[in-house]
């Protein structure tokens, strides 16, 4: 009986869980979901008035080429969806959702502009002015960011920069748990339910967030280890950690400048810490993480011991290399300037004549003969060593 009693908490607390998440899931449901108009009103927004959210990380995975796109199916289509924003002060709003859009909108306004100023009698300035926006009010800023990152979790969580959708994911978490007092459990699911991104891969964010030192973190947002490189070194101490992260940072200061070298040297240093990090006990893995530390002191050594030969080898190579392009740079040099004498004036003609708004091609030839002359000091300075 005793069981069943225990048996029956546990489910009922299950259900109390479930149900926190699913009020919070339907919350948020009522701020991101555009049918749904109860938590804030429908409101002509003036673009001017509109400011982008500085916390957006998303941003920069827009290119303008992605923006373009956009602008030409809003111009034959219009907006699909409504903006989002939060209402500051008397006339300020800020964007949760929709910040693509919005940049788009501002492009098509600055060619109706544009229109205008050339004279152009179709042009519709005030036809982008203004934009539909969904408007909430009273938010604070947990709030805002909440809203905001599970906007872009929806949309784009599952594509784009590993790092941006883990700063993402980690802010949201811990603005959930603030605001309304879920646990890390439910944190994780209610992220699984928001986003396209697959629960084994949310794990492995959370796992990374919360286990990972800061400098092995930041390694792994610059790209110098590898997401599966990060999955093993989580399991370490923050000992094994700060000891890993020394090796990898003293095998790029003592070989980044011999690419080749480097580029083996840090392959199999990895490669070593990877089956380290698979020892049975933390005896184990502290002792083969000190042989691949002591394995990179020997391919010091023997780096530092090239031969007298070896290096006047590479020496004349890289010089000989170097006079090789500098007399390639002379001889186009060398053919510009006849060209320049013998075809600038009828050039000019042609220019002139044609009333051309582009960059004309005498102007073109002097920029190339001054950038072929700033390469050529670069070379002959040693700036370029092949």
């Amino acid at each position: 009986m005793a069981v069943n009693r225990y048996a029956k908490k546990i489910q009922t607390k299950n259900r109390q869980a479930e149900n926190q998440t699913a009020n919070v899931l339907k919350d948020m449901s009522s701020y991101l979901n555009d049918k749904t108009i109860s938590n804030g009103e429908i409101e002509q927004i003036p673009l001017s008035q509109i400011k982008i959210n500085p916390i957006n990380d998303y941003r920069q995975l827009d290119s303008d080429e992605d923006i373009e796109v956009l602008a030409d199916d809003i111009k034959r289509n219009g907006i699909l969806h409504n903006l989002v924003v939060s209402k500051r002060g008397a006339a300020e709003y800020v964007l949760l959702s929709g910040e693509r859009r919005f940049r788009a909108l501002n492009l098509l306004l600055e060619k109706e502009i544009e229109k205008q100023k050339n004279g152009d009698t179709d042009a519709d300035v005030g036809k982008y002015r203004q934009v539909q926006c969904r408007v909430i009010k009273n938010l604070t800023e947990r709030k805002e960011q909440i809203i905001l990152d599970a906007a872009n979790l929806q949309t784009r969580g599952g594509a784009g920069n590993e790092k941006i959708t883990r700063m993402a994911m980690e802010r949201y978490r811990d603005n959930v748990k603030a605001e309304y007092g879920l646990t890390d459990t439910q944190a994780k699911e209610l992220i699984l339910k928001i986003s396209n991104i697959g629960r084994s891969n949310i794990y492995r964010n959370i796992k990374i967030i919360d286990n990972l030192i800061p400098e092995l973190t930041q390694k792994l947002n610059h790209s110098e280890i590898s997401k599966k490189e990060a999955d093993a070194f989580v399991k370490l101490t923050t000992e094994q950690q700060n000891s890993v992260n020394g090796i990898i940072s003293y095998v790029k200061e003592t070989f980044e400048k011999d690419k080749d070298v480097y580029i083996k040297i840090k392959t199999d240093t990895l490669k070593s810490l990877l089956q380290a990090c698979e020892e049975k006990t933390d005896k184990n893995i502290t002792q083969a993480i000190e042989k691949v530390n002591l394995n990179i002191l020997k391919e010091k050594e023997k780096y530092n011991n090239l031969s007298n030969t070896e290096k006047t080898v590479k020496t004349v190579h890289q010089q000989s290399y170097r006079e090789k392009v500098i007399k390639d740079c002379q001889d186009i040099h060398t053919k510009i300037e006849k060209l320049k004498k013998k075809k600038v004036d009828v050039i000019r003609e042609i220019d002139k004549s044609a009333n051309s708004e582009d960059e004309t091609i005498v102007s073109y030839v002097d920029n190339l003969i001054k950038e072929l002359q700033v390469f050529r000091n670069e070379i002959t300075e040693g700036e370029i060593d092949g």
